[in-house]
Protein backbone atom coordinates (compact mmCIF):
# COMPACT_ATOMS: atom_id res chain seq x y z
CA UNK A 1 0.00 0.00 0.00
CA UNK A 2 2.33 2.59 1.03
CA UNK A 3 4.53 1.81 -2.42
CA UNK A 4 1.05 2.70 -4.66
CA UNK A 5 1.36 5.89 -2.59
CA UNK A 6 4.55 6.23 -3.86
CA UNK A 7 4.00 5.59 -7.06
CA UNK A 8 0.90 8.14 -6.59
CA UNK A 9 3.12 10.81 -5.32
CA UNK A 10 5.92 10.83 -7.75
CA UNK A 11 3.13 10.81 -10.76
CA UNK A 12 1.86 14.15 -9.20
CA UNK A 13 4.85 15.56 -9.01
CA UNK A 14 6.14 14.60 -12.58
CA UNK A 15 2.53 15.72 -13.76
CA UNK A 16 2.94 19.07 -11.93
CA UNK A 17 6.55 19.54 -13.10
CA UNK A 18 5.50 18.94 -16.88
CA UNK A 19 2.36 21.57 -16.38
CA UNK A 20 4.37 23.88 -14.47
CA UNK A 21 6.99 23.99 -16.98
CA UNK A 22 4.11 24.52 -19.66
CA UNK A 23 3.15 26.98 -17.11
CA UNK A 24 6.22 29.21 -17.65
CA UNK A 25 4.92 29.93 -21.67
CA UNK A 26 1.35 30.94 -20.60
CA UNK A 27 0.34 32.15 -24.08
CA UNK A 28 1.95 29.12 -26.38
CA UNK A 29 -0.08 26.78 -23.22
CA UNK A 30 -3.21 29.27 -24.00
CA UNK A 31 -2.62 29.35 -27.62
CA UNK A 32 -2.07 25.66 -27.52
CA UNK A 33 -5.86 24.81 -25.68
CA UNK A 34 -7.26 27.15 -27.89
CA UNK A 35 -6.74 25.44 -31.03
CA UNK A 36 -7.71 21.83 -29.48
CA UNK A 37 -10.83 23.65 -28.75
CA UNK A 38 -11.64 25.56 -32.05
CA UNK A 39 -10.37 22.57 -34.33
CA UNK A 40 -12.25 19.90 -32.56
CA UNK A 41 -14.94 22.57 -32.23
CA UNK A 42 -15.04 22.41 -36.44
CA UNK A 43 -16.12 18.77 -36.00
CA UNK A 44 -19.19 19.72 -33.83
CA UNK A 45 -20.52 22.47 -36.24
CA UNK A 46 -20.09 19.75 -39.08
CA UNK A 47 -22.08 17.02 -37.39
CA UNK A 48 -24.59 20.16 -36.62
CA UNK A 49 -24.82 21.44 -39.94
CA UNK A 50 -25.72 17.49 -41.01
CA UNK A 51 -28.73 17.26 -38.74
CA UNK A 52 -29.76 20.60 -39.25
CA UNK A 53 -30.24 19.78 -42.93
CA UNK A 54 -31.63 16.18 -42.25
CA UNK A 55 -33.15 16.50 -39.18
CA UNK A 56 -32.72 13.22 -37.75
CA UNK A 57 -30.17 10.68 -39.37
CA UNK A 58 -31.18 6.77 -39.76
CA UNK A 59 -33.66 7.36 -36.12
CA UNK A 60 -30.46 9.10 -34.22
CA UNK A 61 -31.37 12.95 -33.37
CA UNK A 62 -28.60 15.56 -33.07
CA UNK A 63 -28.69 15.37 -28.82
CA UNK A 64 -28.24 11.29 -28.74
CA UNK A 65 -24.99 11.84 -31.24
CA UNK A 66 -24.16 14.59 -28.92
CA UNK A 67 -24.21 12.14 -25.95
CA UNK A 68 -21.63 9.97 -27.95
CA UNK A 69 -19.44 12.67 -29.13
CA UNK A 70 -19.06 14.45 -25.74
CA UNK A 71 -18.05 11.11 -23.63
CA UNK A 72 -15.72 10.19 -26.29
CA UNK A 73 -13.93 13.37 -26.56
CA UNK A 74 -13.51 13.41 -22.32
CA UNK A 75 -12.04 9.52 -22.63
CA UNK A 76 -9.74 10.64 -25.41
CA UNK A 77 -8.72 13.87 -24.11
CA UNK A 78 -7.68 12.11 -20.33
CA UNK A 79 -6.35 9.21 -21.91
CA UNK A 80 -3.75 11.33 -24.29
CA UNK A 81 -2.99 13.76 -21.53
CA UNK A 82 -1.81 10.73 -19.17
CA UNK A 83 -0.06 8.83 -21.88
CA UNK A 84 1.88 10.94 -24.02
CA UNK A 85 5.11 9.82 -23.12
CA UNK A 86 3.94 6.25 -24.81
CA UNK A 87 3.20 7.99 -27.84
CA UNK A 88 7.07 9.49 -27.65
CA UNK A 89 8.87 6.57 -26.80
CA UNK A 90 10.43 5.43 -29.71
CA UNK A 91 10.99 8.83 -31.08
CA UNK A 92 12.00 10.63 -28.20
CA UNK A 93 13.72 8.11 -25.90
CA UNK A 94 14.34 4.75 -27.56
CA UNK A 95 15.88 6.45 -30.76
CA UNK A 96 17.53 9.29 -28.98
CA UNK A 97 19.05 6.67 -26.24
CA UNK A 98 17.31 8.96 -23.61
CA UNK A 99 15.56 5.46 -22.57
CA UNK A 100 18.28 4.76 -20.60
CA UNK A 101 17.92 7.24 -18.14
CA UNK A 102 14.64 6.37 -17.68
CA UNK A 103 15.88 2.93 -16.65
CA UNK A 104 18.15 3.98 -14.09
CA UNK A 105 16.30 5.94 -11.87
CA UNK A 106 14.61 3.79 -9.43
CA UNK A 107 10.95 4.42 -10.38
CA UNK A 108 9.00 2.22 -12.74
CA UNK A 109 9.29 2.89 -16.35
CA UNK A 110 5.54 3.19 -16.78
CA UNK A 111 5.10 5.83 -14.28
CA UNK A 112 7.82 8.11 -15.68
CA UNK A 113 6.50 7.99 -18.91
CA UNK A 114 2.89 8.53 -17.89
CA UNK A 115 4.04 11.51 -15.88
CA UNK A 116 6.39 12.42 -19.14
CA UNK A 117 4.67 15.49 -20.71
CA UNK A 118 1.02 15.71 -19.44
CA UNK A 119 -0.47 18.64 -21.42
CA UNK A 120 -2.39 21.22 -20.94
CA UNK A 121 -3.71 22.11 -24.48
CA UNK A 122 -5.64 18.82 -23.82
CA UNK A 123 -7.92 20.71 -21.50
CA UNK A 124 -9.38 21.90 -24.84
CA UNK A 125 -10.83 18.80 -26.02
CA UNK A 126 -12.14 18.14 -22.76
CA UNK A 127 -13.88 21.42 -22.36
CA UNK A 128 -15.27 21.12 -25.75
CA UNK A 129 -16.59 18.12 -24.66
CA UNK A 130 -17.94 18.88 -21.46
CA UNK A 131 -19.86 21.50 -23.47
CA UNK A 132 -21.23 18.99 -25.98
CA UNK A 133 -22.26 17.17 -23.65
CA UNK A 134 -24.07 20.19 -22.29
CA UNK A 135 -25.78 20.83 -25.15
CA UNK A 136 -27.16 17.08 -25.28
CA UNK A 137 -28.56 17.39 -22.04
CA UNK A 138 -30.18 21.07 -23.73
CA UNK A 139 -31.61 18.80 -26.50
CA UNK A 140 -33.02 16.68 -23.94
CA UNK A 141 -31.21 13.62 -25.05
CA UNK A 142 -30.67 12.74 -21.18
CA UNK A 143 -31.68 12.94 -18.36
CA UNK A 144 -28.60 13.14 -15.49
CA UNK A 145 -30.10 10.61 -13.02
CA UNK A 146 -28.17 8.94 -10.58
CA UNK A 147 -27.73 5.84 -12.44
CA UNK A 148 -27.16 7.91 -15.64
CA UNK A 149 -24.32 9.85 -14.16
CA UNK A 150 -22.82 6.67 -12.75
CA UNK A 151 -22.88 4.84 -16.40
CA UNK A 152 -21.42 7.76 -17.89
CA UNK A 153 -18.46 7.76 -15.43
CA UNK A 154 -18.00 4.40 -16.11
CA UNK A 155 -18.12 4.50 -19.84
CA UNK A 156 -15.47 7.51 -19.27
CA UNK A 157 -12.96 5.62 -16.92
CA UNK A 158 -13.63 2.51 -19.27
CA UNK A 159 -12.68 4.50 -22.46
CA UNK A 160 -9.96 5.95 -20.73
CA UNK A 161 -8.68 2.62 -20.06
CA UNK A 162 -9.07 1.69 -23.60
CA UNK A 163 -7.36 4.77 -25.62
CA UNK A 164 -4.98 4.57 -22.91
CA UNK A 165 -3.73 0.57 -22.98
CA UNK A 166 -3.90 1.69 -27.29
CA UNK A 167 -1.24 3.84 -26.50
CA UNK A 168 0.86 1.91 -23.98
CA UNK A 169 0.77 -0.99 -27.22
CA UNK A 170 2.38 1.68 -29.09
CA UNK A 171 4.95 2.07 -26.73
CA UNK A 172 5.50 -1.57 -26.63
CA UNK A 173 5.71 -1.82 -30.35
CA UNK A 174 8.37 0.97 -30.99
CA UNK A 175 10.79 -1.12 -29.47
CA UNK A 176 10.55 -3.64 -32.65
CA UNK A 177 9.97 0.12 -35.04
CA UNK A 178 11.30 3.70 -33.81
CA UNK A 179 9.13 5.08 -36.97
CA UNK A 180 5.51 6.33 -37.04
CA UNK A 181 3.14 3.65 -35.73
CA UNK A 182 0.50 4.48 -38.33
CA UNK A 183 -1.71 1.49 -37.46
CA UNK A 184 -1.21 2.36 -33.84
CA UNK A 185 -2.52 6.17 -34.58
CA UNK A 186 -5.66 4.17 -36.62
CA UNK A 187 -6.50 2.43 -33.42
CA UNK A 188 -6.46 5.53 -31.21
CA UNK A 189 -7.34 8.14 -33.55
CA UNK A 190 -9.25 6.35 -35.54
CA UNK A 191 -11.39 4.75 -32.86
CA UNK A 192 -12.30 8.28 -31.44
CA UNK A 193 -13.34 9.00 -35.41
CA UNK A 194 -15.86 6.14 -35.07
CA UNK A 195 -16.71 6.23 -31.62
CA UNK A 196 -18.00 9.55 -31.80
CA UNK A 197 -20.80 8.65 -34.39
CA UNK A 198 -22.95 5.97 -33.38
CA UNK A 199 -24.00 5.91 -37.33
Amino acid sequence: MAKQKGSLSMFLRLALASLGGQARYPASALMLTLGQFLVTGIEVIAVWALFHRFGEVQGWRIGEVAVFYGLVNCMFALADALGRGFDVLGTQFLRTGAFDRLLLRPRPVWLQLMGHDVRISRLGRLLQGLMVLGFATAQGAVAWTPQAVAVALFAVAGGVALFLGILVLQGALSFWTVESLEAANVLSYGSVEAAQYPL
